[in-house]
């Protein structure tokens, strides 16, 4: 079959994606959030304590309080057993994700932590913090087990690789870090963006790594080599958080503009801008089945959003190309971008509107 001339791609679907829910209540902007593996729970942090949502009725169902100074992050065992913060007061606190029990108090860092992790086996747990340092501790006994030096300024955002075995930094020195968790030995520094580094992320096929920086873009690094692999670019303000979808074919970034952006990982094209926050987003999260997104903002609230993205896309793409060939202005650009069932369709349809001799 014969198809018509390339034309334009479609431009980012702006907001065809649905905001299911507000979650209200917060005195203080929401700094990060985090699911449990269930996804039936969203934590985040509040003031100087975290509050544990219920993700289908929105309500708060425990408070944990003990840190002295403002929780900068917040992060959920792989396993669901136990919840991390790190915050002003210069501690990490480790939580019993059931009772809300706090485990250990680890102290060693002499500033505010900024960014905590916990490996997928949920035995580690790293930290880094404005002391430029990054400390990795042993989650059963609350040990510190290697200080890993290399950031020259604040560490901003750590993330462990699916297998456990690296861990990824970036900081406001411009450069993301990876480092081997068994040795605390550094592998590589990634060098590109021009402004701090505020988030990374591991995808979780292990692949690629991405980064969010105050330069307003978001990279997508190969974790190997270090190199550039696509620059996104959009946002019009600091870029403050990257998350991957489970299986790795989204990724979801936060700004200062108060937009959510969702990008192909594959391509690097921005596919649609998700709007409703008053004041910027400081934090955004896929919940692990990849149903949801729930993103952390200034303006107090955190907006849970349908992540349905490939569904209205492919409706979307699919309208535009029925409607450009319904005109005899058919764009092959736009098939090539729909999956499978959906070519399926467009040659059905198209062999009923395509311009008969």
């Amino acid at each position: 079959m014969e198809w018509p001339k390339l034309g334009p791609l479609p431009r980012a679907l702006a907001c065809s994606m649905s905001c299911l829910a507000v979650l209200r209540g917060q005195t203080v902007e929401v700094t990060s959030v985090a699911f449990s593996p269930s996804g039936a729970v969203l934590v985040s942090d509040s003031g100087r304590s975290l509050r544990l949502w219920d993700t289908k009725s929105g309500a708060v169902v425990k408070v944990l309080q003990g840190h002295t100074y403002a929780v900068c992050s917040v992060a959920y065992a792989p396993d669901g057993s136990m919840l991390a913060s790190g915050a002003g007061d210069c501690t990490v606190r480790v939580w019993h994700a059931a009772s809300g029990e706090c485990l250990f108090i680890l102290r060693g860092h002499t500033h505010a932590v900024d960014s905590v992790a916990i490996s997928p086996e949920s035995a580690l747990l790293a930290s880094g913090s404005r002391d430029n340092v990054i400390l990795l501790w042993d989650l059963k006994t609350g040990n510190r087990l290697r200080e890993l030096l290399g950031h020259t300024r604040s560490v901003c955002a750590v993330a462990f690789s699916p297998d456990g075995s690296t861990l990824v930094s970036g900081s406001e020195d411009k450069t993301l870090r990876t480092w081997q968790c068994s040795s605390g030995e550094p592998l590589k520094t990634f060098t590109g963006h021009s402004r701090d580094v505020s988030s990374v992320a591991f995808s979780p096929d292990g692949n690629l790594v991405a980064s969010a920086s105050f330069d307003q873009t978001v990279r997508v690094w190969d974790p190997t080599t270090g190199e550039t692999l696509r620059t996104m670019q959009g946002h019009t303000s600091f870029v403050s958080s990257v998350a991957f979808s489970p299986d790795s074919t989204l990724l979801a970034s936060a700004s200062y503009d108060e937009a959510v952006r969702l990008w192909s990982t594959h391509s690097g094209k921005a596919l649609a801008v998700l709007l409703g926050h008053k004041k910027w987003v400081n934090s955004v999260t896929f919940s692990p089945d990849g149903a949801f997104i729930a993103s952390g903002s200034q303006d107090r609230t955190i907006r849970l959003w349908s992540s349905r993205l490939r569904f209205h896309a492919q409706l979307e793409m699919l309208s535009l190309l029925l409607a450009s060939l319904a005109r005899n202005e058919g764009n092959a650009a736009h098939f090539f971008l729909l999956n499978d069932a959906a070519r399926d369709h467009c040659r059905l349809i198209y062999s009923f509107l395509r311009p008969r001799a």
